[in-house]
């Protein structure tokens, strides 16, 4: 529904912009927004690099149908950083590492048994690389394929009221990203779709006895529209579709949920300033769809809901 929403409001902004300066003659956008630093194609040029900073605080809880009242809740604090060479105009480099300054699970059972787990610390490190395969400036549109690599490392330690020391030890992950993005004059769109794998496993139980987790596959596609009109400020808003593959819980039936299919709405407000090479963004990301849980060996499908709020700080240097 949200999908189909955006994509509707897609099409009335595309023929708003065709008619956009002849409705307001006096009114003058720069039709090349990729030098901007917020704009949705933008990429570093050769020896140029941005750093961006993320803080991201989320709310998830998942009830499942089968067996409520019981749920699980998670309450996070990550915080991202993300570095972007510019190898050349039309090949970037990045790296990002995510940190754990809080993340606190609640499994809440009709029982009237509450356990909690807590992680905290560095968890994921990504390398990778952006692509710009075909441009063209005269009417701004851009095609750029996007690859990255997690090697497998240890996660956040974790440990909680009801096992005190548990720790994960997490897979590698790889991803593949198509992007389209098309300029016209104050307003950006861009769709995009993802495929990225998770290898195998290990979390160690209460016992610390090693419990493998097989991998999965992740699918997104979505879009994003960004009306820059403003004098130094934007606004955004996106829609993507999270759909979850050959997804295996454990054998020694320790509780895990995963995700089945999601869908995210998010809004964005941001504002570049300082001779445009520093821009601030705050956000809200609204997630809900379908999930199961692991119980005791038993599998139960659950509904899930995340809400969540970001703050970005994004940092470039331009010669």
């Amino acid at each position: 529904m949200y999908f189909k929403f955006l994509i509707f409001i897609s099409f009335i902004g595309f023929v708003h912009a065709q008619n956009h300066e002849e409705m307001f003659p006096d009114v003058k956008f720069e039709l090349q927004r990729r030098d901007i630093i917020h704009a949705l194609s933008f990429m570093p040029s050769a020896g140029n690099f941005i750093f961006q900073t993320q803080i991201k605080n989320s709310s998830e809880k998942i009830d499942w149908t089968e067996t409520s009242p019981e749920n699980r809740t998670a309450e996070s604090t990550i915080i991202a950083l993300k570095y972007s060479y510019g190898l050349s105009d039309r090949l970037t480099l990045f790296s990002q590492i995510d940190y754990k300054a809080s993340h606190t699970v609640n499994y809440n059972f009709s029982s009237g048994v509450l356990e909690t787990y807590k992680e905290r610390g560095m968890s994921d490190a990504t390398f990778g690389l952006k692509w710009r395969i075909f441009y063209q400036d005269t009417y701004p549109f851009y095609l750029d394929l996007e690859a990255g690599f997690a090697p497998q490392q240890g996660a956040a330690k974790r440990g909680g009221e009801a096992s005190p020391g548990n720790n994960l030890q997490g897979g590698s992950s790889s991803y593949g990203k198509l992007i389209f993005s098309r300029q016209f004059s104050a307003y950006e769109y861009q769709f995009f779709i993802s495929y990225k794998k998770y290898e195998d496993y290990l979390e160690r139980d209460a016992s610390f006895n090693e419990v493998n987790f097989e991998g999965y596959t992740k699918m997104q596609y979505g879009t994003v529209g960004q009306y820059e009109g403003f004098k130094n400020a934007f606004a955004q808003i996106g829609v993507q579709k999270n759909t979850y593959k050959d997804e295996h819980f454990s054998t020694n039936g320790s509780y895990l949920y995963a995700p089945q299919s999601t869908t995210e709405l998010w809004f964005k407000l941001g504002s570049t300033i300082y001779q445009e090479q520093l821009t601030l963004m705050l956000g809200l990301n609204y997630e809900t769809g379908k999930g199961f849980f692991q119980k005791s060996g038993s599998e139960y499908e659950g509904d899930i809901t995340n809400l969540s709020y970001t703050f970005d700080i994004i940092i470039g240097n331009f010669h």
